[in-house]
């Protein structure tokens, strides 16, 4: 069940390519919240490789192709691509939030932190980013906010 509430699609100028987003409110253990596209439109297991592991052909949403090049393949060139949308998000909806917090990492294992980077581009876009003690921390040892 789909319990988010689509924003509406907006489409970003970002270098030589549009980038079409399609903004949903999601709910959780926060005020409020967004997640500004799919990441993954469908996957299709194509076989197996030669070690015996699956193999998919993956249709990634334009920015979850970004979000993928920058998690899994450390391209940072991704990150301008990526900030440009947020940003532009943030300045055109009626959202005008107290502050900005990113979410923590979610693998304190990982040498180089997207969540981290992407945060680090963003906040001079935005006057009231947080760089908190929470972007410090793994997302899977986080506890639920209590009221």
């Amino acid at each position: 069940m789909d319990s988010g509430i689509l924003v509406r699609a907006t489409s970003f100028q970002v270098g030589g390519t549009v980038i079409e987003i399609h903004p949903k409110e999601i709910r959780g253990s926060w005020d409020q919240g967004f997640a500004l596209d799919v990441h993954t439109i469908s996957s299709t297991m194509i076989g197996y490789n030669e070690f015996g592991h699956p193999e998919f052909d993956t249709v990634r949403s334009p920015l979850g192709e970004l979000v993928y090049r920058l998690k899994y393949r450390g391209d940072k060139g991704a990150i301008p691509s990526i900030v440009e949308p947020i940003a532009g998000f943030m300045k055109t909806s009626d959202i005008k939030p107290d502050v900005v917090v990113p979410m923590p990492p979610s693998n304190l294992q990982r040498t180089f932190q997207p969540v981290i980077e992407v945060g680090t581009e963003f906040a001079p876009s935005w006057p009231r980013f947080l760089e908190s003690p929470l972007t410090q921390r793994p997302l899977r040892n986080q506890s639920p906010r209590h009221k």
